[in-house]
């Protein structure tokens, strides 16, 4: 009885009804397309942390060691440490797939003793370097295969006082005689690597390091994805690595092993996506109050206009609560339908959105149920004062 009061009651003023309910579909709306927008960039970005090994969970073990100039001369990974590791409790499988660091060795003589040191090749097409001293390699120096080399000056002035005096000298590069042809400052001969700045110390030119000393190249495993079972906790199996590493890691006596936990860098992102998408939701709910606004002002113009029919409702018996709850429920009827509308019409606006973007959206059950709690409680909370006032009006003053 109420129910079909209340729908009368709207279709009886339905132009104000549909200006009204239309404040509600467009917050609606906003917020849904706005969230599901979000969400659909979250799977993505999960998707992506997560696309290889069958979408295993996976953690990224590395070494960092304490000399950063030796550290590319040391195995951190030997076969047996990935052998023990496949063996830890709750770990499928380990991957080395794009986890070695190319280095080139070679050995130079200074002041009598051979130093064992990590070369860079050069081609002569790279950007011209800031030289203490002489000249860069370039394209002819590559092109002829000479024996020339660029050294560290604090290499240069242990063998000749300085980088001056070292130009055109002679230094023992794996027992074959190269020519100094420039020096560079100490620090600037540097390679950045995951976790790591290896310092180079001789640049030689690629063609001729090709010649002389190709078989020096070697690689060094300086990280390892190790991949997860399923059901089972990738913090533990995290801790477990690194305490395993830590004590039987080849290299453990040069440098500490660290893990890069998947799982918390996704729940990181996943939380900072969401703290974005509810704060940008919260500004577009604003237009939802506004819409609450409009509700309660067509509500006490509807108690307005009514004043005859209140009275003559109460002359015929109908109670206060009766009188309260048929302009509550016409209230929450506008609200929930706007609601409704405007949540088909946030996801459609979504689509045509995600049409543009390289994802799709992602609606959820809590979504859907927010979307009906909301409406519902708008339509409450900016009702119940009207309908209180419709409630309170007395029948002998109304009559009279």
């Amino acid at each position: 009885m109420l129910l079909r009061a209340a729908l009368q009651s709207l279709w009886n003023n339905k132009r104000r009804t549909i200006l009204t309910m239309l404040g509600i579909v467009i917050g609606i709306a906003s917020v849904i397309a706005i969230i599901s927008i979000g969400k659909g960039f979250q799977r993505e970005t999960v998707s992506s942390l997560t696309s290889s090994e069958s979408d295993k969970m996976s953690v990224a073990a590395y070494f960092i060691p304490d000399n950063m100039n030796q550290s590319n001369r040391s195995e951190a990974f030997s076969p047996k440490n990935l052998a023990d590791i496949k063996r830890i409790d709750g770990v499928d499988s380990v991957s080395t797939q794009q986890s070695t660091q190319t280095y080139y060795t070679v050995n130079i003589k200074v002041d009598d003793a051979v130093i064992s040191s990590t070369a860079d090749l050069l081609d002569g097409s790279e950007q011209q370097k800031i030289l203490v001293a002489g000249s860069d390699i370039d394209r002819a120096d590559n092109a002829g295969k000479k024996k020339v080399v660029i050294i560290r000056q604090n290499t240069a002035e242990k063998m000749y006082g300085s980088a001056q005096n070292a130009i055109g000298k002679g230094i023992d590069v794996n027992g074959i005689k190269f020519y100094i042809k420039g020096v560079v400052p100490a620090s600037s001969m540097q390679m950045i690597s995951f976790n790591m700045n290896f310092e180079k110390d001789v640049l030689i030119p690629k063609a001729t390091y090709q010649q002389y000393f190709e078989k020096n190249k070697k690689q060094a495993l300086t990280e390892i994805t190790v991949f997860v079972k399923p059901n089972y906790s990738v913090k533990a199996v995290s801790d477990d690595l690194v305490e395993y590493l830590n004590k039987n890691g080849n290299s453990r006596q040069m440098g500490t092993y660290g893990v890069l936990d998947m799982s918390q860098m996704m729940q990181a992102i996943g939380s900072v996506i969401n703290g974005l998408t509810y704060f940008i939701s919260a500004i577009a709910g604003i237009s939802l109050l506004i819409a609450g606004v409009g509700v309660m002002n067509m509500m006490y113009i509807s108690v307005s206009e009514r004043t005859k029919e209140i009275g003559i409702r109460r002359a015929m018996g109908a109670t206060k609560g009766s009188i309260q709850s048929q302009f509550l429920l016409e209230g929450v009827l506008v609200t929930f339908s706007g609601g409704m509308i405007g949540y088909l019409f946030g996801i459609l606006v979504a689509s045509l959105i995600a049409k543009l973007l390289p994802f799709g959206i992602y609606i959820d059950i809590p979504t859907t149920i927010m979307t009906i709690v909301v409406s519902i409680l708008i339509g409450v909370v900016f009702s119940v004062m009207p309908a209180k006032a419709a409630a309170k009006k007395d029948v002998i003053d109304i009559l009279r």
